[in-house]
């Protein structure tokens, strides 16, 4: 009897970790997808600022779409 307790108490510990782990796992993936979202929002947010600060911003818009399409 003592023995089958003891084999339900480990699957018990490792339906646990397992759960635990997966916490975590999912945890992580939610801040790597809010910190990648935040690291293109900030390029995104520079190179606006970029172009509206140039010296011909219609010419710098012009030339990045050239580029785009080569």
């Amino acid at each position: 009897m003592k023995k089958q307790t003891k084999q339900l108490q480990f699957l018990n510990e490792q339906i646990e970790v397992r759960a635990a782990r997966r916490q975590n796992i999912t945890l992580r993936n939610s801040w790597m997808q809010a910190k990648t979202s935040k690291n293109y929002q900030t390029e995104y947010d520079r190179i606006r600022s970029h172009l509206q600060d140039s010296v011909a911003p219609g010419k710098t818009v012009e030339s990045i779409n050239k580029r785009k399409k080569y």
